[in-house]
């Protein structure tokens, strides 16, 4: 855009000289001709185009002495250009006809040059300065979405860290628990059932029968309470998590998008299930990318673990011939994670079309409960 308004600014104080000097309304030839080679220029925008456009008008001038007025307006496109140097040229035309021009022409025409040469370097200056801003723009725009990653993955750490640490002290609480205070009160139970053997007046058994009684329900209500803390203390999505960070044999990705808390069972059976497929990987395959995925809906789990690993036709055959009668005896840790599934009343299936992919279907517990989100 400066660009042209530059050269129109040119092609203006040409236009306006060479009407003035040239008593005669042939103005529109240079013009038309000068209009056309800008506008060539500008459409190609390639140097030599812009080279040949001011070789031909400088040969025009050379047979027309009066079109070198507008001779600064041609060179302006060579002026950021390698070709610049070929500005120099543009004196033939007033060697040839030097008889034809007098003073004020070719002060004028000196004067247009200096203007055409300054203007081009102020374009070609600003247009250096646009590019440093944008490089700018980007650059900054690049460390400022960084930046943002960074502080994002550093507050996803922090999270996990700290949910672990919950975690971690629920399953300690849970276990001084379990064996402190459920010690004493089993011991407490056992002394009252002693007192009960040797008591012989029916006020005296009636309490202690009703103490043991209200001790062994406040038992069971620390059991559930226990078993629910545990429960709580074994986060899935996070034990999930943290197999798939310590992977480093090749690229691992969870896909975790169930809902409901699965039982304390099936948490166990997940965590089996996706420690043995990694090592697996690790020690049969020659995967690079791994991906876990468990999703539900209302009735089923859905467990899979895929990876784009190669097996040979002997290692096909072998395992085809071990799912047929679902004893996989091959090596691969197959036959504890089929156990581990039947333990839980699922389904257990291979494929091995594209890669080696495990298949799970697990049926939910009607004690499911949905997590608050």
């Amino acid at each position: 855009m400066q660009k042209n308004i530059d050269k129109l600014l040119l092609l203006t104080c040409s236009s306006s000289l060479y009407y003035l000097t040239i008593d005669e309304f042939d103005v529109l030839i240079p013009f038309g001709i000068i209009i056309f080679l800008s506008a060539l220029n500008q459409l190609t925008n390639k140097k030599l185009i812009h080279l040949g456009s001011f070789l031909i008008f400088t040969a025009l001038c050379c047979v027309f002495p009066y079109y070198a007025l507008f001779l600064p307006v041609t060179a302006y496109d060579i002026q950021t250009s390698f070709f610049r140097g070929a500005s120099i040229l543009a004196i033939i035309p007033f060697i040839i006809n030097w008889s034809s021009y007098n003073s004020i022409f070719l002060l004028f025409t000196c004067l247009f040059f200096s203007i055409s040469l300054l203007l081009s370097y102020k374009t070609q200056t600003i247009e250096l300065l646009q590019e440093d801003y944008e490089a700018f723009r980007t650059t900054s725009r690049a460390l400022t979405i960084a930046q943002e990653t960074k502080s994002k993955s550093l507050l996803e750490n922090q999270d996990y860290e700290i949910e672990t640490a919950i975690l971690n002290e629920r399953n300690r609480i849970s276990k001084e628990i379990h064996d402190h205070v459920g010690h004493v009160l089993s011991r407490s139970l056992l002394q009252i059932g002693a007192l009960l053997t040797i008591a012989k007046e029916p006020e005296i058994k009636e309490g202690l029968t009703l103490l043991k009684e209200s001790i062994s329900e406040g038992m069971d209500s620390i059991r559930a309470s226990i078993h629910n803390i545990h429960n709580e203390s074994i986060n899935l999505h996070t034990n999930l998590e943290t197999l798939v960070r310590e992977f480093t044999f090749c690229e691992a990705i969870l896909n975790y998008s169930i809902k409901t808390v699965p039982m304390l069972k099936l948490k166990y059976c997940f965590i089996a299930l996706t420690k043995e497929g990694l090592s697996n990987v690790a020690k049969h395959s020659n995967a690079t990318k791994v991906v876990i995925t468990l999703s539900e809906d209302e009735t089923y789990y859905y467990f899979s673990f895929c990876d784009n690993g190669t097996i040979s036709e002997t290692a096909k055959l072998s395992i085809l011939k071990c799912q047929a009668r679902s004893e996989y005896t091959d090596g691969m840790g197959l036959q504890s994670m089929y156990d581990r599934t039947k333990g839980v009343q699922g389904s257990f299936q291979i494929d091995m079309e594209h890669g080696f992919h495990i298949y799970v279907t697990i049926p939910k517990e009607d004690t499911n409960e949905v997590i608050n989100n």
